[in-house]
């Protein structure tokens, strides 16, 4: 029985503190658990909007592309025009991305810098195929306005499939 006997000699404010300093430890506790989960939240939200920033950008640029016809002036002009645009979308999206993604996206951008996409070029690699190949041949070049078109829905899959 001595327990008993020091509970009913404990001071009449300890019950109460105990009380008081258990609720602070548990409130504390769920504040953290709170905290971390809006500062994971808001990280998604934020790599979900650097996401759509990106896309929105291809899009608009898969929108330019589509109004050029197979063997068009313009589609050089659009190309050259998109390069730096495109590249600045990509090294934005660096900070939402996984490293490997950025890698896939910024080699994929490489690649799309370095085609020659004017409808000159496009029409004599096409014609040179065709004379080597035959009209009906299953690997005939794309279009110059095809081929970038590809390429932004590459860019598209890329990211989008990051999840």
């Amino acid at each position: 029985m001595p327990t008993q006997h020091a509970a009913q000699n404990a001071a009449p404010w300890t019950q109460p503190a105990i009380q008081f300093l258990s609720g602070l430890v548990l409130g504390c506790i769920f504040g953290w658990f709170g905290h971390q989960f809006s500062v994971r939240r808001d990280r998604l939200n934020r790599a979900r909007h650097g996401k759509d920033e990106f896309l929105s950008v291809i899009a608009a640029w898969d929108s330019q592309f589509s109004t050029c016809v197979h063997v068009d002036d313009r589609t050089g002009a659009l190309h050259a025009a998109s390069i730096v645009v495109i590249r600045d979308a990509v090294f934005a999206l660096r900070a939402y991305v996984s490293a490997a993604c950025f890698e896939r996206v910024f080699s994929l951008w490489r690649q799309y810098e370095s085609e020659h996409a004017d409808a000159k070029s496009g029409l004599i690699a096409r014609t040179a195929h065709e004379l080597q190949h035959g009209p009906d041949s299953k690997t005939m070049p794309q279009y110059p306005d095809d081929l970038l078109r590809d390429y932004m829905r590459r860019f598209r899959s890329e990211v989008e499939s990051e999840g």
